[in-house]
Order: structure tokens, then C-alpha cells, then sequence
């Protein structure tokens, strides 16, 4: 048996056990695209930590493969490797030799993961007349929903008068799959959210509530008898992902917006950037984001957290000098930003966790 056949039969009579079918997706484009191809001619029992080195460095050495691919190819190889040695196949497991090839961050690419400052304002401009995208970009960019998150939004999650939104669920893509690993077909459906961090409630800026509300009303008066979806399609029913995707496309045509580097994700990571550009705690993001840890927050923005804390000294240096003059104040004391400089000069404000 070889390696690429013994982790498929892993994948399908183990591991589809304990998983959810979109996650069993994954582990089959694992195992398709990188450990069949790469493995197909060797016995299990010949697999060694060298083969699997070299595959995972040559695919970081191609630089066409993100990070978390050449991290679910060695996990996916461990999982199952393992599971040959408590089945007495193998002896040892090669996986556990095995380094991760190092990650260079790309300060560059971390940047392009959130809409640039001045092209903020030509969606948004360009949005105003949308009744169908305004609302639903508007959302995305100042609550930092997922998609998902967004298309199972009720109208009972949405409180206009305390301008609150209630994120509990999700519209997922639940892949279904034969004996042999092929898809047969896929549906979408309301589920609970991956983490149970992601259960959340948000404050939600008047613009978002404005543009709900304004929203309510046309569907309200276009749509009678539709679904409680806030963002429902134009039957009324649940508006799926592609559906969404496409909307979103010919949003984008139409004003002659490049779609490359501007997906639906980009304004999640927006919202996340614009707070911490503005000296928001970065456990309070976190919490926003509905990231289940706070690494996850500051290993995806540590770019413009590291600006932030920069701005850190500045901070000091400014309570340093109110302190030897006895001007010192603390912000919870006064209730109002503190500012690392009294000459209206920028400087970063401190904000606390609520």
C-alpha cells in the first residue's frame, strides 16, 4: 500500500468520522492535490522524514502555496501517520522529525488584506445609490461579519433601538461526497458558528443601523411576505453565497472596480484595521472579530499593531513629563482620550477593554 492510497483510506473510513463535511473537503484537496501526487510511488513502510521535508520545503521554495496549505499537508500526514503506528503498520512516525518550512512575513501582503484608505471612500461613494449592496457593504465593513455570518443575519438578531446586532449563526456550504471521494453535490444551510467565540454582539455605528433601517423598509414594501433574513434574495428566501458573490461582482463591473485583491473577506480585515490604526485594545477586536484567540489578532494584523504600539513611547513619555509637573491625570479618571501630546499633535490613545 502507498502512502497516498493508506492516507486516503485514512481520511474516509477514520478521520470523515469525527469531521464535518466541509472540513472533509479540505483534508481530500489535501490529500489529492499534494500527498497522492508527491507520495503515490512509495510503500508506507519507505516513507521517511526526508521525503517529507523535502516536500514541504520545496512547496514553500515554489512560493505558490500559502502558509496554512503546507501546514494542513503536515498535519494531515502526522494525524494519519499516527494512527499507523497505533495500528502497528508503522513503527515510528517519519512527521515527528519534520520541521515547518520558516513563514517570511510580507508586511506587503499583510497590507492588501484590508482596502486601501482612499479607496474606502469610492466604494462607499459608489455604494450610495445601491439599494441592494449599500446595506449589505456598509454591514460588512463596520461590524466585521463574515459572510457567512452576514447571510444568516435575522431580523429578531437586529435591536434598532439599543443599535445592537446578536451574530449566533452562520450560512454554511455543506459538501456531500461518495465512497470514493468525489463531491456529488453541495447545499447551503444555517448552522452554528465554527467557535463558540464567534457567538458575539455587536454595537453596531449608527451607519449601519441607518442603513439597515432603510433597508427594512424597502424590503418591506418590495418584498411582502419574505423571509426573516435581513439580507434575503429577491425571492425572499436565503441569499447563498454565490448569489452574494455575484451581486458583489457586478457591483464591481459596474463602476469599474479591479475584483482582484477586493473580495468580500477584504472588508472584514478592514474593519479590523481601521480599529487598530485607531488605538483600539487589540483584545477588544479580538472580541469583535469573534477570534477565538488573541494570537489569531495579532498574528494577522501584526503589521498595524506593531504601528500602534510604536506610538506606545510617545504615550509614556507625554505621562512621564504630567507626572514630574503634577499635571498627571489618568484617562478613566477624566473618562476622555488621553493624548501622548498636548499640541493637538497626533499621538495614539489608550483604549481599555470593556
Amino acid at each position: 500500500m502507498n502512502v497516498g492510497d493508506y492516507v486516503f483510506g485514512w481520511v474516509m473510513q477514520f478521520k470523515r468520522a469525527e469531521i464535518s463535511e466541509r472540513t472533509l473537503e479540505w483534508y481530500i484537496g489535501i490529500v489529492n492535490n499534494h500527498i497522492e501526487p508527491a507520495f503515490s510511488d512509495i510503500p508506507l513502510q519507505k516513507l521517511t522524514t526526508y521525503h517529507i521535508q523535502a516536500l514541504l520545503t520545496g512547496m514553500k521554495v515554489a512560493g505558490t502555496f500559502q502558509n496554512r496549505i503546507i501546514q494542513g499537508v503536515r498535519d494531515t500526514l502526522n494525524q494519519a501517520l499516527e494512527a499507523a503506528v497505533n495500528m502497528e503498520l508503522l513503527l515510528r512516525n517519519p512527521v515527528r522529525g519534520v520541521k515547518m518550512p520558516k513563514e517570511n512575513h510580507d508586511p506587503d501582503a499583510e497590507d492588501a488584506k484590508a482596502i486601501p484608505i482612499e479607496l474606502r471612500r469610492s466604494i462607499l461613494d459608489a455604494a450610495a445609490d445601491e439599494t441592494v449592496i449599500k446595506p449589505i457593504l456598509i454591514t460588512l465593513l463596520f461590524t466585521g461579519m463574515r459572510s457567512g455570518e452576514l447571510l444568516a443575519l435575522t431580523w429578531d438578531k437586529v435591536n434598532f433601538k439599543n443599535g445592537t446586532i446578536v451574530i449566533q449563526s452562520a450560512v454554511i456550504r455543506k459538501p456531500e461526497f461518495d465512497e470514493f471521494g468525489k463531491k456529488t453535490k453541495q447545499t447551503s444551510l444555517v448552522s452554528a458558528p465554527k467557535t463558540r467565540s464567534s457567538v458575539r454582539v455587536i454595537k453596531a455605528p449608527d451607519a449601519v443601523i441607518n442603513a439597515l433601517l432603510e433597508w427594512k423598509t424597502y424590503v418591506d414594501e418590495a418584498l411582502p411576505g419574505h423571509s426573516d433574513f435581513v439580507f434575503c434574495s429577491r425571492s425572499g428566501g436565503m441569499r447563498t453565497y454565490s448569489g452574494l458573490r455575484s451581486l458583489y461582482r457586478r457591483f464591481l463591473d459596474r463602476h469599474g472596480f479591479d475584483e482582484n485583491g477586493l473580495n468580500l473577506n477584504c472588508y472584514r480585515h478592514t474593519f479590523a484595521t481601521m480599529l487598530l490604526e485607531n488605538g483600539v485594545n487589540p483584545r477588544v477586536v479580538q472580541r469583535l472579530m469573534g477570534h477565538s484567540d488573541i494570537s489569531m489578532t495579532l498574528g494577522t494584523y501584526s503589521h498595524v499593531v506593531q504601528e500602534v504600539y510604536g506610538e506606545v513611547a510617545d504615550i509614556l513619555s507625554g505621562i512621564y513629563n504630567d507626572t514630574v509637573t503634577g499635571k498627571y491625570t489618568p484617562r478613566l479618571a477624566t473618562g476622555s482620550p488621553r493624548s501622548a501630546r498636548d499640541d493637538g499633535g497626533s499621538a495614539a490613545s489608550l483604549q481599555v477593554e470593556s
